[in-house]
């Protein structure tokens, strides 16, 4: 599972200086997602409109909840595959 994950699941009872090092690494990570989303998104005319930032926070949170759901079934494949179907939008 995702340590950051993990951390901000508990982020009330963590030093400050740990709150601060897991909110810059969600930060940071939808930032750049928000990046290669607007790169490699497919070309259509709604695809103007979409907010990159948002998409990529859905992105990550779906991503923590599959691996939270893997572990919890032990079952890699079901993150594989919501994995993929998240990705499908944006590449091809």
């Amino acid at each position: 599972m995702c340590l950051c994950g993990m951390l901000s699941a508990e982020i009330s009872s963590l030093p400050k200086q740990v709150v601060a090092e897991t909110q810059l690494f969600f930060y940071e990570n939808q930032k750049w997602l928000a990046g290669v989303m607007l790169r490699h998104v497919k070309s259509s005319p709604s695809a103007v409109l979409m907010d990159f930032t948002t998409e990529a926070a859905l992105f990550v949170a779906s991503l923590e909840g599959a691996l939270i759901v893997a572990k919890g079934l032990g079952d890699v494949e079901i993150f594989n595959k919501i994995s993929n179907k998240l990705l499908a939008p944006y590449f091809s």
